[in-house]
């Protein structure tokens, strides 16, 4: 299904936004950004990188996306333009989320990471994605997770930490999954088995200071495991032992 947008000035004439478009436009809203690499894995299939670079450029061209350098990358990422904003305020689909005009290099190795992961979970079938800031949207008042999926029939709180926080700031962010669920579960991503194992006996820890506490809801997994693994990746849980992700969904 395509749908027309007007005009240009130079060489192309007009851009008429594809399905695969309206993902990509959705995608960046959502993620606020995305590298080239996301571009094709997320939205052009088995599409050459060639293709998603020259979509881009057109779409780069009437200001639907616009291209930023990081240093840390090879290519440009790519941040809404504000007619992409305004194309899917028309329709419908921005939602209460708000135009996000520059990166945030304070953040972006983090919210690279759980793009990827998002991108990974989906194409091994998760549903029902809710971003970062979707939740916070619906929840300004308390803290919310990276993301909420749907596992089957378990929804999914994802955490993922790629700086190194406190014990006590830890020890706040577990009690508080426990206490105030967002979701049924929670997948806690890691970078390496050191801070995994950590995690895990802080969690441990907690068994003793709040009596009742279900530990069991909270899961823990390694980014590089589910990047290569997906559903089939391993993850340790304090009630179940070693189980698969796919396997959080059979509680």
């Amino acid at each position: 299904m395509e749908r027309e947008i007007a005009k240009d000035k130079l060489t192309w004439k007009v851009v008429r936004i594809q399905d695969r478009d309206l993902r990509l436009l959705n995608l960046i809203l959502h993620q606020k950004f995305l590298t080239l690499d996301q571009v094709h894995r997320g939205c052009f299939g088995n599409a050459s990188l060639q293709m998603a670079r020259m979509r881009l450029r057109k779409l780069g061209h009437f200001g639907m996306v616009k291209s930023r350098p990081v240093y840390t990358e090879a290519s440009k990422v790519y941040l809404l333009g504000r007619p992409g904003y305004s194309y899917l305020e028309s329709r419908g689909l921005a939602g209460n989320l708000s135009f996000v005009q520059e990166l945030d290099l304070r953040v972006f190795e983090h919210d690279k990471a759980v793009t990827d992961l998002r991108l990974g979970l989906e194409m091994a079938g998760v549903r029902g994605w809710k971003s970062e800031r979707e939740l916070r949207q619906e929840r300004p008042w308390v803290r919310v997770p990276d993301a909420i999926f749907n596992l089957e029939n378990l929804s999914v709180a994802l955490e993922f930490e790629n700086t190194e926080k406190g014990a006590d700031r830890y020890r706040g962010i577990l009690l508080n999954h426990m206490e105030r669920p967002a979701a049924g579960h929670v997948l806690y991503v890691l970078r390496t088995p050191d801070r995994l194992k950590s995690l895990a006996q802080i969690l441990e820890s907690l068994r003793t200071r709040r009596l009742g506490l279900d530990l069991g809801r909270i899961s823990f997994a390694l980014e590089q495991d589910i990047l290569d693994l997906k559903l089939e990746a391993p993850a340790v849980n304090l009630k179940r032992g070693r189980i698969k992700i796919a396997e959080l969904s059979a509680q």
